[in-house]
């Protein structure tokens, strides 16, 4: 019988592959490979959190060169135009949605400001709805003579964003429409140039 007690060295090949190796590996993927340069010997797909650009990257099919991903450490977002360009006019503007997210704001740029607008009689008005959903973004409709709480709404300003936030039915799935319809009450103020989109954060990245 045996009768010898041996205590592997920190150098024996077998604990350096137990205790450093293979935790050292486990971090890594656990930590999606993260660190300011990129990894040494990359697969095609593997994810690397490159933190000296705040970027999650993946290695392209062929194993040639990384693609970035997402920022890290925040939200994504993404602005589509409704329009870029022409006269705000009564309309309906409609725009599909390439991934599933949530639906943050529409922001208005327009040339001009407008004025003396009132209620019913005379206004610009804003209504956005999921059309594929058939549900409405905003609670109610607000215009250039109406504000809406947690909408927003009152007279456009010129050369200066007007935020109109969705506070309702805020989840898109990929490839829905969003409509939204401008509606213009009596002779509201002319805006010769306005430029409409929409911010987007995605969760079906």
């Amino acid at each position: 019988m045996a009768q010898t007690w041996t205590t592997p060295a920190g150098t024996d090949p077998a604990n350096l592959a137990l205790k450093v190796a293979l935790p050292d590996r486990d971090e890594s993927l656990r930590s999606l490979f993260s660190g300011a340069t990129a990894p040494t010997s990359p697969v095609a797909y593997q994810l690397w959190a490159d933190s000296a650009t705040k970027i999650l990257k993946q290695r392209n099919a062929a194993n040639s060169a990384w693609v970035d991903l997402l920022p890290l450490a925040d939200s994504v977002r993404l602005q589509l135009a409704f329009r870029c360009s022409g006269a705000l006019a009564a309309e309906v503007l409609q725009i599909p949605m390439p991934m599933a997210g949530r639906v943050e704001k529409v922001q208005i740029v327009g040339s001009a400001a407008t004025s003396t607008s009132a209620a019913g009689t005379k206004e610009w008005t804003w209504m956005l709805r999921n059309h594929t959903q058939a549900v409405d973004l905003f609670s109610a409709t607000p215009s250039t003579a109406t504000v809406v709480s947690g909408v927003g709404g009152g007279e456009l300003a010129a050369n200066a964003t007007y935020n109109l936030a969705a506070n309702q039915n805020k989840a898109v799935a990929a490839g829905d429409v969003l409509r939204l319809t401008i509606g213009a009450v009596g002779s509201p103020t002319a805006v010769a140039d306005v430029s409409i989109r929409v911010t987007l954060t995605l969760t079906g990245v």
